[in-house]
């Protein structure tokens, strides 16, 4: 399959039950993008995000999973003025 991405206008979201491959298909997608602009919220703790190209201090593990903690992440990556583009994937959201 072939997939057309428009940076900074798409949003993707995949739901299902525990190991349907929801963290697999997300990894096809970033796999296209600029590493340098993945940024992962890894609530779940899956240690496959660490095996691909994503820069490590990209992977945050919160230490616990609140509106607060959310906001205060996402504000470090989508409000720095030195990163001009942000794709951020929230692996677990559920956590």
């Amino acid at each position: 399959m072939k997939f057309d991405i428009k940076y900074n206008k798409d949003f993707l979201i995949f739901v299902g039950t525990n190991e349907s491959g929801k963290t697999t298909l997300s990894k096809y997608f970033i796999d296209k993008m600029p590493p340098k602009d993945v940024y992962v919220i890894n609530s779940g703790g899956a240690k496959q995000w660490y095996n691909n190209h994503i820069p490590r201090d990209h992977i945050i593990e919160p230490p616990m999973y609140t509106e607060d903690v959310l906001n205060e992440i996402l504000l470090k990556w989508v409000s720095n003025p030195k990163i001009q583009n942000a794709h951020v994937v929230i692996d677990d959201a559920d956590n």
